[in-house]
């Protein structure tokens, strides 16, 4: 009877060990699956945000695109006036010079 239920408890110990041994294993894969998860998550995220970024990058660019044309054609457009006004002086200038030069050579 004696050996009969150390029998059992060595049956026992034997029993619990390959419960922990299986708890521990199945642990192990449960902590690898989310791990695994837990990376392709983060990795998906670092996808996401790359893509969210270019996607704006190109907006931004854009937009600074245009305001550059715009800017372009404002300056082209205020160099034009400036040119016009610069033409008039000058011709202005030149009258004034050929008069200054008539009226010292006296009027011939």
């Amino acid at each position: 009877m004696v050996e009969e239920a150390l029998q059992i408890l060595l049956k026992a110990e034997a029993d619990a060990d390959l419960l922990v041994t299986d708890a521990k294993s199945k642990s192990h894969d449960i902590i690898r699956k989310a791990e695994l998860s837990a990376q392709e998550e983060i990795d998906n995220s670092v996808a996401h945000g790359k893509s969210r970024a270019s996607a704006m990058a190109a907006e931004y660019g854009s937009k600074a695109a245009a305001e550059m044309e715009a800017v372009k054609a404002e300056t082209a457009k205020k160099i034009a006036e400036c040119e016009k006004k610069a033409s008039v002086n000058k011709a202005v200038a030149l009258k004034k010079a050929m008069e200054r030069i008539v009226r010292a050579n006296g009027h011939r």
